[in-house]
């Protein structure tokens, strides 16, 4: 079968459910595996036979399957916060109703730019008992042998999985390399499949890992370990030793020590090519007993999405691997949402962003284009495409520069003109609605969060970012060495456009332990540039109750236009570990706040916080708590 027929074949395939009323069950046959290590096809025939039968369930002998996007499906992707084009997906889970797949503890090895999983439009599914990977990671990963203070260089020696080669004075890693250092294969050739073609990246968003803890050194840099200001300098030289080994010559802002890992995934061209599964326009999504040990990119992306469940899902390092990174980005995302996102014994080690960030986006209106429609425009670039609206939606309408909402009006029809602009019509007039700077946020998708139980660890960036008007319950969860805070509760209309304020937050019984103390533990504070004050507060009813913080520095809560914030009960100590920081910093510091409660927390011996509001702040009640003053 050449890849044209293959490809039509899925497409009518895709177009309806058809054929007989119910085989129950479809096994993958793995006899089409014997002269072919590549399992791309026989998935694909597996899939096409559910499709077919409308068969509610999908089970793959346990076994290890290498995919490869040769032969892969193809479809044109706009991804939030990821990279968009064209690209092969192993599993196209499209327009699917009621199916199960099963692997029974199988590994999936992934081979070159591909998606292991896309579920688009697709309903009540569940994928269960896998693991993902990749033969070759995305990032660069080397351990530091030596560090020469005299002469302001160290030697590396890159892990053999990275295929480094040097080019005009700067070091490269690669898909495949030649071994004398030139990329494999033509590029932009007429003719050549793109996805044959390597990837390159250079080192410029890099960072030093600690090598046996497996932790970010947050000492050194939380990115930019090698800042491209240094990396383009002409004092910069790096030369070859031989046998995958380096050395840089004033390459970084502070010379690493010998035994730690320098990690970087580039900043040449995109490098969130290949998240692992990607969730469009679905609802009922469950996800059970999966480890994603491997993405470039994120490990799991979910659009306009209506309940997702997660037990027992794990972005995670595989045992005796010497890589010491996961995903590339975020363990999971979710913009545009709704109903509930579940987690439960999760567990999110070593990426190379935040373990979750659950949010809606802020489009900037234009102008309008008659009395009930308006030109709208969707800002940041990782969000172009986002189906930010749809009929029947609620959308509230904000100013830029304060955030404070002011009107309300319900969706008619959306013209999409490109993945960034779009005409909304609205059911009502609202010419006259708009202000300068106006934004639009959607009410109707708003998804409420619940975290229980789970362990995040060791990445680089956040815990949980969460800027949603749905209930949010983070409980019983482990929050380990992450380099930035470990909840951040935001919103912001200027960088990344992510809305909008919380309603609804219980942080209870969590514990955090040994984290960055250049960060707060919990940070509740929109990013208005040029704005101290608001008339109204964006985050409100937020309750942090019966969680034990062994901390580094000193700073546990800091708030910013918040209102009804109860910080009861918790137990405060002092962390063990390398890093050192000024206890100055207030414990819990409040502007611009109101309703705030602090009462029963216990600092124990080693541990004494400071309160401090400014005059902004009203209504605040301070009692029964031992080492806070």
């Amino acid at each position: 079968m050449n890849k044209l027929t293959y490809l039509l074949l899925f497409a009518a395939s895709s177009l309806c459910f058809g054929g007989p009323k119910a085989a129950s069950v479809v096994s993958l046959d793995t006899s089409k595996l014997a002269q072919n290590k590549d399992a791309t096809l026989a998935v694909y025939d597996a899939l096409r036979q559910c499709k077919q039968t409308n068969a509610q369930k999908l089970i793959i002998p346990k076994g290890t399957y290498n995919f490869y996007p040769d032969m892969a499906y193809e479809q044109y992707c706009m991804i939030s916060n990821n990279d968009n084009g064209a690209k092969r997906i192993a599993f196209p889970l499209i327009n699917f109703e009621n199916l199960e797949i099963d692997a029974k503890g199988s590994e999936f090895i992934f081979h070159g730019q591909m998606i292991p999983f896309l579920v688009e439009k697709s309903s009540d599914i569940t994928l269960k008992g896998f693991s993902i990977d990749w033969d070759q990671p995305f990032n660069f990963q080397a351990i530091v042998t030596a560090s020469n203070p005299q002469e302001n260089s160290f030697d590396i020696k890159v892990h053999e999985e990275c295929k480094p080669f040097l080019q005009r004075g700067s070091l490269y890693f690669s898909e495949n390399t030649k071994a004398n250092g030139k990329v494999e294969g033509p590029t932009g050739l007429r003719g050549v499949d793109p996805f044959l073609v390597p990837w390159i990246q250079n080192l410029e968003w890099s960072l030093f890992f600690d090598s046996k803890t497996k932790t970010v050194r947050t000492d050194y840099s939380s990115a930019g370990a090698l800042p491209s200001s240094m990396l383009e300098s002409s004092d910069c030289r790096i030369v070859s030793l031989g046998s995958n080994g380096y050395r840089l010559y004033h390459a970084a802002q502070k010379l690493p020590e010998p035994g730690m890992v320098l990690v970087s995934k580039g900043k040449l061209r995109h490098n969130r090519l290949s998240p692992g599964i990607v969730v469009m326009k679905s609802s009922n999504l469950s996800l059970q007993n999966i480890n994603i040990y491997h993405a470039g990119g994120m490990g799991l992306i979910c659009e306009r999405t209506d309940n997702v469940e997660l037990n027992d899902f794990n972005i995670c390092l595989r045992e005796g691997s010497e890589r010491i990174v996961s995903t590339t980005a975020d363990a999971t995302h979710f913009v545009g949402c709704r109903g509930k996102i579940r987690f439960k014994d999760c567990l999110f080690e070593n990426m190379l962003d935040d373990a979750t960030n659950v949010h809606g986006i802020y489009v900037r209106v234009l102008k309008p284009t008659g009395n009930n429609t308006l030109m709208a425009r969707i800002i940041h670039f990782q969000q172009h495409g986002h189906p930010f609206a749809e009929e029947g939606d609620l959308l509230r309408f904000s100013s830029q520069e304060t955030l404070i909402p002011y009107a309300q009006a319900r969706v008619k029809a959306v013209n999409v003109i490109s993945g960034e602009l779009m005409e909304i019509t609205f059911e009502e007039d609202v010419e006259n609605l708009l202000k300068s700077e106006t934004i639009l946020e959607n009410l109707t998708w708003q998804a409420d969060l619940e975290m229980s139980d789970c362990t995040v660890r060791n990445n680089r960036a956040r815990s949980i970012l969460v800027t949603s008007a749905g209930k949010v319950v983070i409980q019983n969860n482990l929050f380990n060495k992450s380099s930035m805070q470990t909840i951040l509760l935001e919103g912001d209309a200027y960088y990344w456009h992510e809305s909008g304020g919380v309603r609804d937050v219980s942080i209870v019984g969590n514990r955090f332990v040994d984290l960055n103390p250049d960060f707060p533990s919990i940070v509740i504070s929109p990013k208005i540039p040029g704005s101290d004050v608001l008339p109204s507060s964006y985050h409100k009813n937020i309750r942090i109750e019966d969680n034990v913080f062994e901390i580094h520095g000193s700073s546990i809560v800091e708030a910013k236009h918040a209102q009804n914030v109860i910080f009861k009960n918790n137990t405060i100590k002092k962390a063990d570990g390398y890093l050192t920081a000024s206890t100055t910093s207030p414990a819990l510091l409040f502007n611009d706040c109101q309703d705030i409660i602090i009462e029963d927390n216990k600092c124990q011996a080693g541990f004494k916080g400071i309160i401090q509001h400014d005059k902004a702040t009203k209504r605040v009640v301070i009692k029964n708590n031992t080492g806070l003053e």
